[in-house]
This record gives C-alpha cells, sequence and structure tokens, in this order.
C-alpha cells in the first residue's frame, strides 16, 4: 500500500510539473488566436471549443463520449452518451455529469442555459439565473434539482 502512494504522489509530481510548461498557442475554428490553458471569461473567446475543451477535462468519464454540442443564443446543448458502470446506475452518473459541467461552466461568462441529453437517461436544462451560491463564494446548480429535472 505504501508503494501506491508512493507511486501515485510521484506520478502528481510528474503531472503537475509537464502542466507548468509555456502555453502553446492554438487557432481555433473562427481564426483567433487562444493560448490552451490560459482562463478567459470574454464572451468573444467563449465558444463550443472552449465548451468542448471544458467537457473533456471536467465533465466526461474515461469512455464516455460527446454526441453533438452547440452553443447559441446563449444556449449550450450537448448531447453525451454516459458509458455504463458497475457501480452507478446511468441516471446517478447523469447527474453528477452536469453538476460537474455545470460547476466548470459557472464561472464563465457568455452564457444563459445550460441543457444536456444524456442519450438513453434524459435530459437536463437549467438557466443561469438558477445557481446559488454557497458559503465559499462559488455557484453551483443543486443537485436535487437536477435529479428532479432529469426527464
Amino acid at each position: 500500500m505504501r508503494k501506491l502512494v508512493v507511486f501515485v504522489a510521484f506520478m502528481s509530481f510528474v503531472a503537475l510539473t509537464a502542466c507548468g510548461g509555456k502555453e502553446t498557442p492554438v487557432k481555433d475554428v473562427n481564426s483567433t488566436e487562444v493560448s490552451v490553458g490560459a482562463e478567459t471569461d470574454s464572451k468573444d473567446e467563449f465558444d463550443v471549443n472552449k465548451i468542448k475543451e471544458i467537457f473533456e477535462n471536467s465533465v466526461l468519464g474515461e469512455k464516455d463520449k460527446i454526441t453533438s454540442l452547440s452553443f447559441e443564443n446563449g444556449e449550450i446543448k450537448g448531447v453525451i452518451e454516459i458509458a455504463p458502470n458497475k457501480l452507478l446506475s446511468a441516471k446517478d452518473l447523469a447527474v453528477t455529469s452536469y453538476s460537474r459541467a455545470s460547476d466548470a461552466l459557472l464561472d464563465k461568462e457568455g452564457w444563459e442555459v445550460l441543457t444536456i441529453e444524456f442519450v438513453k437517461v434524459g435530459n437536463v436544462s437549467m438557466k443561469r439565473s438558477e445557481k446559488e451560491t454557497n458559503e465559499h463564494n462559488m455557484d453551483y446548480f443543486p443537485t436535487e434539482k437536477i435529479k428532479e429535472r432529469l426527464k
């Protein structure tokens, strides 16, 4: 067990060291230069590519996949296929995924509605104005509301 803890600590150090490197500029579909890893709250830079990156880094499980993703008129719409899990039901996974998506997006400006359809499970849609704020001044959508809306 001790070897496992040491290995995990070492790998965490390696991962953090690797992330500290120079940011690499990339081009998005609109041909505006964006720095990978740079935080942005500008409405001009918040687009479907940034949303996809957020979903891939914060929302999706290893075998989950995005079937479609769009961002129009302030509404983010996504369709996600959740991979089966032996420990959690598909509904629990959908609630968790929606919660992680909203947590990652609520500190970004430029959107008003988050709608995610979970294939063969249901969909959830919430307006940004329905967010709540916890004691650490962090915005979130309550899990119970997400569960109620999952249809």
